[in-house]
Order: C-alpha cells, then structure tokens, then sequence
C-alpha cells in the first residue's frame, strides 16, 4: 500500500531538518576547532593537548621562577579554553591552585609576551604582578632600556616589592595630577575660544559649538572612568568572609575585567577613526584661536 503524501511529507521535513541540523553542530564544531589551533599555537608547547600533562606542568611550574609563572598562566589558558563548562574549575583543585591567583598567572601570561617576558621575567612573579596593570606601551619602553614611573629596570630590580608599589602609586597620582592640569588648560582655551568666537560666522561659529560639545562629552567620559575606578576601591574595602573572599574576588574581577575590556575596545574605534579621518590635521590644532588672538593683540 503507498505511503500517505502527508506521512511522506513529514519525513521529508524531518530529513531536511536533520541535515540542517547536522550542518549546524559540523559548522560550530570547525569554528570550535580553529579557535583551539589559534589557543594551542599562541600559548601552547607545541605538544598536543592532554589535561593530565598540563595539569602536572603547572604544579611544577609554579614552585619555580616568574618565567615559569609565566609558562604556568600559557598552560591555563590552554586549559580554560580546551575544558568543558567545569572541567577548569576541577582542573585548578587537582593542582591545588585558587581560582583568583589562576587568573592574575593568566592575564600576566596574556601581558607580559615576547620580548616583554624575557626582559622583565628576572624581577620575579611579584614585581611582575604589581607591573601588570601598567600600560603596555609603558612596559615595552621598560623592557627596550627605557623608564617606568621614572625608574628602569635596574633600580625597579633594586628595589622592594613595598617600594615599588609606593612608586607606582605615587606616579599614578601625579598623571592623575597632570591630567587634571591638562584639563584645566582646555577648559581655559574654551572660554578663550568662546570669547574670539564672536567674532565668527558661518562654519567658525560652528567650530566653536563643535569644540563645547566635545569638551563636554570628553569630561563626562573622564567622569565615568573615575567613578569606575572609585567602584573598585569600594569594592576591595568590602568584607565577605574569609571563606568567601576567593570566590566573591573571582566574580567581582570577571565583571570589573570585562566592563574595562569592552571601554578599551570602543576606544580603540573611535581613535582609529578619528585618526582615519583627522589625523593629518593634528599639527594644525588650535590654529584658528591663535589668528583670532593675534588679530586681538593687533587691535
């Protein structure tokens, strides 16, 4: 007896369903697959993957010098990206390893590469760490000879981990000063810009409109960063327990890490845009206020 059309249909529909579902998990499987080459190749020894192996490697790693602190957070990052949804978590308890001090070994990792690494390893894990939330232009100029917070790589060597700590501290404070000062000075080049502006029409007027507007949303920015930066102080003053701190410091991390990676990639945009755009006018800044002010001083 022939099948029903309706019956014929269906199991029609139910094939091409499933090779459309078979084509799905085979896409996702070779994205999956060129992320884990792309892992394996920048943090990887050039073996190929086994948890046991890397688990070991890490334990031994980890009673040696910042070099192989360094190699310990490459092995962790291999594993976070090849393990399941708590198969990391369960790797760091076979090593022994808490997850906060996992992640600090895994940005430094992710931090310090190259030629960075090799010159600023023989510091020592500490120093490295204290080193790490520090510019990256700031620690290459470091590693090729040059100064961080006005100190090169002999004296930060010389020092103690307290006194660099101190000195950091206070170079963050005085471009925090500088910074102020800066915008100090664009505050007075405004009102300057506002007075000579008057005198304007047409497109010059708009230029000054132009420079209101960015000023404002320049300083509101600025704002934002300092209110997040007095978040995480807040944060870092607050008590959870003993027996909580670990796992609220990995929590808290994650979201603090992750709101400031998604600002620094919008800011990265809007500089290669604007340098795109108006980068070859940067050496003409401000040349219509200083016309306007010699007209001025000419009157």
């Amino acid at each position: 007896m022939p099948r029903k059309k309706s019956t014929a249909k269906v199991e029609d529909m139910t094939k091409m369903a499933d090779k459309k579902a078979i084509a799905k998990a085979a896409k996702n499987a070779d994205k999956l697959t060129q992320h884990l080459i792309t892992i394996d190749t920048k943090y990887g020894d050039g073996l190929p993957y086994e948890q046991g192996r890397l688990i070991n490697e890490v334990r031994f790693y980890l009673n040696h010098s910042a070099e192989a602190m360094l190699q310990a957070g490459r092995h962790l990052v291999v594993l976070k990206e090849h393990e399941p949804h708590g198969g990391f978590t369960k790797a760091l308890e076979d090593i022994g390893l808490a997850p906060r001090a996992a992640q600090q070994m895994m940005q430094a990792a992710v931090k310090f590469t190259g030629s960075n690494a090799k010159a600023l390893a023989h510091l020592g894990k500490v120093k490295m760490l204290e080193l790490m939330i520090e510019d990256d232009e700031d620690l290459k100029e470091l590693a090729s000879g040059g100064t961080l917070a006005g100190l090169d790589l002999d004296e930060i060597d010389a020092m103690s981990t307290r006194e660099l700590k101190a000195a950091l501290r206070k170079s963050r404070k005085t471009h925090e000063a500088d910074n102020t000062a800066n915008e100090k000075l664009i505050e007075g080049k405004d009102k300057k810009l506002n007075k000579l502006s008057k005198r304007a029409k047409n497109w010059d007027s708009r230029v000054k409109e132009f420079n209101q507007e960015t000023t404002n949303i320049a300083s509101d920015v600025l704002e934002a960063l300092s209110k997040l930066e007095a978040l995480r102080e807040v944060y870092l003053s607050e008590d959870f327990g003993d027996d909580n701190r670990e796992q609220a410091d990995n929590a808290m991390g994650c979201v603090y890490f992750n709101a400031i990676e998604q600002i620094g990639h919008k800011a990265a945009e809007v500089i290669t845009a604007c340098d795109h755009l108006f980068g070859h006018y940067a050496n003409h800044s401000m040349t219509m206020v200083d016309y306007w002010e010699e007209k001025l001083d000419q009157e």
